[in-house]
C-alpha cells in the first residue's frame, strides 16, 4: 500500500501526469486500507460479554483463535433452543442441515442401543476431563465442513452435493438427558459467516475440526474401555427411533478369580 501511494506521488510530481496510473495506485491503496481497518476492528475491538457468554467463548471458541468480535458475530447468527429431558435433538436418518452446540445440560447419543460417549456431552466431559475434550457438544459439524469444502472446491451447492454423495444423513440419535440449552446455526448462516472473513473462516473451521478429531479420539478410547450394553440402552434407542427394529446378541459374562487376578470371558448365543 505504501509503495502504491509513493508511486502516485511520484507521478503527480512529473510534468506529464499519467492519470490512469495515479488513479489505479490510489484505488489499490484505498482498498487495502479498508481491509486493514476491517481486520484491526475484528481483532482488537472491545466486546462486552455476560458471564455465560464468556464461559462459552473460553471453552469452545477462544482456544481455536476466535476473537471476541468474531464470537459476537457467530452468536448473533445462532438460534437458541431449549430442550427438556427426553427431547430429541437429532434422530437417526435425519437430514442434517444445521450445526448445533450444546451450551448447557447433558445429552446421550445412541446407535442400536449402544451409547456413544464420544457424541454425548455432560458435566464429566467438560474441559480436559476426556482425552478428546467435550467432543459431543458439537453436533452436525462434520456434515457442514464436508458440504462447505465441496462447495469451495467444486462449486457444488449443498443440496446437490448431499444428493450425489449421500452426505448429511445422521447415523445416530441424540436425546436430551435433562434440560439443555443449545445454539443452532443453519448451513446458510454458517456459510455467510465463513465468507465474511478469512480469519473467521479459519478459526471457526479449527473449532469444528477440533470437535471432529475429539470424537475420533474419544470413540477409540470408549471402545477400548467398553462394556456390554444393558437392555435399558436398547430400549432407549428403540424408543427414540420410532420403534425401529434392532438385532441383539445375548452375551453372558462370568467373572472368575485365579491366582489373585481377576479375569472375564464372554460367550455368545
Amino acid at each position: 500500500m505504501t509503495g502504491q501511494l509513493m508511486f502516485a506521488g511520484y507521478n503527480l510530481a512529473q510534468k506529464t501526469i499519467l492519470w490512469p496510473s495515479v488513479a489505479w495506485s490510489c484505488l489499490f491503496a484505498g482498498v487495502n486500507a479498508v481491509k486493514i481497518f476491517e481486520i484491526m476492528h475484528e481483532r482488537h475491538v472491545d466486546v462486552h460479554m455476560s458471564e455465560e457468554q464468556e464461559e462459552l467463548f473460553v471453552e469452545h471458541f477462544m482456544p481455536h483463535g476466535v476473537t471476541p468480535k468474531q464470537f459476537e458475530k457467530i452468536e448473533q447468527k445462532a438460534a437458541k433452543l431449549h430442550l427438556k429431558s427426553g427431547d430429541s435433538l437429532i434422530r437417526k436418518g435425519d437430514q442434517l442441515d444445521h450445526v448445533y452446540l450444546v451450551v448447557e445440560g447433558s445429552t446421550k447419543a445412541h446407535i442400536l442401543g449402544r451409547k456413544l460417549s464420544a457424541a454425548s456431552t455432560n458435566k464429566g466431559t467438560k474441559g480436559d476431563s476426556k482425552i478428546g475434550g467435550d467432543s459431543g457438544a458439537w453436533v452436525g459439524e462434520m456434515t457442514f465442513l464436508e458440504v462447505f469444502g465441496s462447495k469451495l472446491q467444486r462449486g457444488d451447492g449443498a443440496d446437490s452435493f448431499s444428493r450425489k454423495h449421500g452426505v448429511g444423513i445422521s447415523l445416530y440419535s441424540i436425546v436430551a438427558d435433562g434440560e439443555c440449552k443449545v445454539l443452532s446455526w443453519s448451513h446458510d448462516d454458517l456459510e455467510e459467516l465463513m465468507e465474511s472473513s478469512t480469519d473467521l473462516r479459519g478459526s471457526l473451521t479449527r473449532a469444528m475440526t477440533s470437535a471432529l478429531v475429539g470424537k475420533v479420539v474419544n470413540l477409540t478410547v470408549s471402545r477400548a474401555d467398553g462394556i456390554p450394553n444393558s437392555w435399558s440402552g436398547w430400549l432407549a434407542d428403540w424408543k427414540h427411533n420410532d420403534g425401529a427394529s434392532v438385532h441383539v446378541r445375548n452375551v453372558q459374562r462370568t467373572r472368575f478369580e485365579e491366582g489373585g487376578g481377576v479375569g472375564a470371558y464372554a460367550s455368545e448365543k
